[in-house]
């Protein structure tokens, strides 16, 4: 699974971004290695950094966006292979350790391992993915346990933050970010949804409307990031971001693309029923009802630090622009990527709507009982 998941300071006006806020303190200089750092995150991640004034060296394999950042130090290696970390071996020590992407344990252990005592601090972009199913819980602080070890994204991540605090337990921090969108988003999940805010026509819009989402600018995550790192706080941060109803979100979305697109709002027991998936079919959309309420991931300790918000209209306005400069031929949908096919094709669209409608008609013009029921 693929992680996608702000704005930088005034500093960064010449980047054509400003921020809302700053962390007040003094700022010392720092000799940063960020592990990745040029797909999504990374790279808002190292132009904080640099923006701050820090000294940045990448470890990577040169293979994403490698024209991203020629003026920095690269060390190439590739942690999923063998003998991928030796260009990091030997006696070399920075002051923090970014560690951008991994879901795989064996990674971060191999090289939290192999850089332990050459780094003061260590610092684990983990997800919200790493907690537990929540059950009837509503409200997910750091506290709330994580997922037993597992195979895959979410059993791995969690897995990877027991590593880490083992191995780095009193100079460690790990960010647990909600869905992340903006700026360089290269999924196309919150593409599906913007392309249909922009219309013209209906689109289906699954449930009622009230259903929750969150999502965080992927500029006020890497600005937490640094702050964190800055300050070498201990522990995880829930980097959780806005809470909207799907309804709201969606009015949101037609406002950042200038859009024309009509939602109608169809039943998710009807989606259900005819194949549609949360996640996929009906990108980053999951369902609530009364036997599995949505938790929501509360970053209250986060804003304590003094964390702000950019406003969700122009993550998504930022989003949008980026994804303009894509090939219109990786705009169309489903847009498959990796495991996952985002969205629904238009014919199919179209055929769900056709038969919603339908159902709506019989059920309106169904019988009535006498005391005013419908029968059907």
């Amino acid at each position: 699974m693929r992680r996608r998941a702000f704005v930088f300071s005034l500093s960064l006006v010449g980047l054509g971004m400003a921020s809302p806020w700053t962390f007040a303190r003094a700022l010392r200089r720092m000799q940063v290695l960020v592990l990745g750092g040029t797909g999504f995150l990374g790279p808002a991640i190292v132009n904080r950094l640099k923006a701050r004034g820090h000294t940045v060296t990448l470890f990577n394999r040169g293979l994403s966006n490698p024209h991203l950042f020629p003026e920095l130090e690269l060390i190439r290696g590739d942690r999923d292979a063998r003998g991928g970390l030796a260009a990091l071996e030997g006696t070399r020590s920075w002051d923090a350790v970014i560690d951008v992407w991994p879901s795989e344990p064996r990674m971060l252990e191999a090289t939290a391992s192999l850089l332990k005592g050459r780094a003061s601090y260590y610092y684990y972009i983990s997800s919200i993915a790493a907690y537990q199913n929540a059950g009837v819980v509503t409200r997910v602080d750091e506290s709330f346990p994580l997922r037993p070890a597992a195979p895959g994204y979410n059993g791995g991540k969690a897995e990877s933050e027991r590593i880490l605090t083992r191995l780095w337990p009193s100079n460690s921090g790990v960010a647990r970010p909600v869905g992340i969108t903006g700026d360089r988003d290269d999924g196309m999940a919150v593409c599906y949804w913007l392309t249909k805010a922009l219309g013209p026509g209906e689109f289906i819009a699954p449930g009622d409307g009230k259903d929750l989402l969150q999502q965080v600018d992927v500029h006020d995550v890497a600005a937490l990031v640094v702050d964190c790192v800055e300050a070498q706080r201990r522990g995880p941060l829930n980097a959780s971001g806005h809470t909207y109803e799907w309804a709201i979100w969606l009015a949101i979305a037609r406002d950042a693309v200038g859009g024309r697109g009509q939602p109608v709002w169809v039943d998710a027991q009807f989606l259900l029923s005819n194949g549609v998936r949360e996640h996929d079919n009906m990108p980053i959309w999951r369902w609530r009802n009364d036997q599995v309420p949505q938790p929501i991931y509360a970053a209250d300790r986060a804003m304590r630090f003094g964390w702000r918000l950019t406003p969700m209209v122009q993550t998504l306005r930022q989003a949008w622009a980026f994804y303009q400069t894509l090939p219109a031929s990786e705009r169309v949908f489903p847009a498959v990527q990796g495991s996952d096919a985002w969205g629904l094709s238009d014919r199919r669209e179209r055929e769900l709507l056709t038969l919603w409608a339908q159902a709506q008609h019989a059920r309106s013009s169904s019988p009535a009982h006498p005391d005013g029921i419908k029968e059907g």
